[in-house]
């Protein structure tokens, strides 16, 4: 139904406005009405959830989710109401699409329509894990709790990202400043002994040769070469950007030896943590399953948890389907299997998201160990290449100088 903004005045002259689905304009009139308003300003909205102007908002940074998650629970348990607790909240957030969306909310809130329905019209604001937990709060009369659990997932989480972040990022900062420093040499550094060489006339080392003509072809085609790497990298983040192309991409991660470990273990530590926080919460398997595929980043792992939710909707316990994706470390399998067993599936996991956090940190220390010397090495090759091809001939031409000339 389309979505209506609308303000009424009653007798005593308070006025109310929000929002609110219709059939139609008189169909919004007759409500105020009947709640004891006169009608002020009734206009058509664009649906919100069809592409209204808040479905361009800015996805929210999980750190300032948490923020959020965590203010929020603690003015809910201080015994404010929701409306006058959403009133406090948009006036304290910086984040504005955050700030956008809870003015909104605010409104919605105050007709009469449930937290966690008005938040989840708003999918790039609010994950669907938080609305869900949310709604759940709602039901149970824990909102306070519920908000509190996803204050701390998100900040895991955000730091787990960060850690992510990081790793990945160093290392290929580290390689541009080296292939920088060896095309600066061939480009400036090179060309100032090429006349050198050949006014002396003497036969060059095949080293030399190879040099110069490095330098030549950098010198004479450079433009060309910044177009191809530039149509290359345009071309690859294109094709990552399709399923296929991720698939690929997400799986490569998960085998390249070097990243793969870290990878492994961030991903389950990320499992383990938001599985749960949602079993925690009252949340069934199967739904919680289908929360995480939606957090967990990399398209291979969402297809294995697409195969866990078929098998245990059959009876597969979790233990025994995770066990045969031969993905997740072993650890994960016998540690749901005992939590299936014992009835604390949520503990078991939470011990579980707490080990592999520490993993994943280790992993990320142990792949920055490893790719920093990698790359020092090979850059002092290249610049070893560089001086010894330019010295070999230097020393020639000094060798053939007369004695005493």
């Amino acid at each position: 139904m389309p979505l209506y903004a609308y303000k009424g005045v009653n007798i005593d002259g308070t006025m109310q406005a929000g929002q609110y689905e219709a059939v139609d304009k008189d169909a919004v009139m007759a409500m105020l009405r009947e709640r004891g308003y006169y009608p002020v300003e009734v206009k058509p909205i664009r649906d919100k959830r069809s592409g209204g102007w808040l479905a361009t908002l800015q996805r929210v940074p999980l750190r300032d989710i948490s923020v959020f998650c965590r203010q929020f629970s603690a003015v809910i348990k201080a015994g404010i109401p929701i409306v006058q607790a959403l009133d406090i909240m948009r006036e304290q957030v910086a984040n504005k699409s955050l700030k956008e969306a809870l003015a909104e909310i605010y409104q919605s809130v105050q007709v009469g329509k449930a937290l966690s329905d008005s938040m989840e019209e708003y999918p790039r604001v609010f994950p669907a894990m938080l609305v869900e937990m949310v709604r759940v709060g709602e039901l149970s009369g824990t909102l306070d709790i519920s908000l509190e659990r996803m204050a701390d997932t998100y900040e895991k989480q955000y730091k787990l990202q960060q850690k992510v972040s990081n790793a990945m990022i160093y290392p290929v900062v580290v390689c541009a400043v080296a292939i920088a420093v060896v095309i600066f040499m061939l480009i400036f550094v090179v060309p100032t002994f090429v006349s050198m060489f050949t006014d002396s006339g003497m036969e060059l080392p095949l080293p030399t040769r190879i040099l110069l003509g490095l330098s030549g072809f950098v010198q004479n085609y450079a433009v060309i070469l910044l177009l191809l790497i530039a149509v290359l990298a345009l071309v690859l983040f294109y094709y990552i950007s399709t399923d296929a192309g991720r698939r690929w991409f997400d799986g490569l991660k998960l085998k390249v030896p070097v990243v793969k470990d870290f990878m492994i273990r961030s991903i389950t530590a990320n499992f383990a943590q938001i599985l749960s926080t949602l079993l925690a919460s009252g949340i069934d398997i199967n739904q919680a399953l289908d929360i995480v595929k939606g957090v967990i980043k990399n398209k291979v792992v969402e297809g294995h948890i697409d195969e866990f939710i078929e098998d245990v909707e059959q009876g597969v316990t979790l233990a025994d389907t995770i066990g045969k994706a031969e993905l997740f470390p072993v650890m994960l399998v016998q540690m749901t299997r005992i939590g299936e067993e014992s009835g604390s599936l949520d503990a078991m996991l939470a011990q579980t998201a707490q080990f592999y956090e520490t993993e994943a940190e280790n992993a990320a220390t142990r792949l920055t160990s490893l790719i920093e010397p990698a790359i020092i090495v090979v850059l002092g090759l290249a610049i070893g290449f560089i001086v010894i091809s330019i010295a070999l001939p230097m020393f020639t031409m000094i060798s053939t100088v007369p004695a005493g000339a």
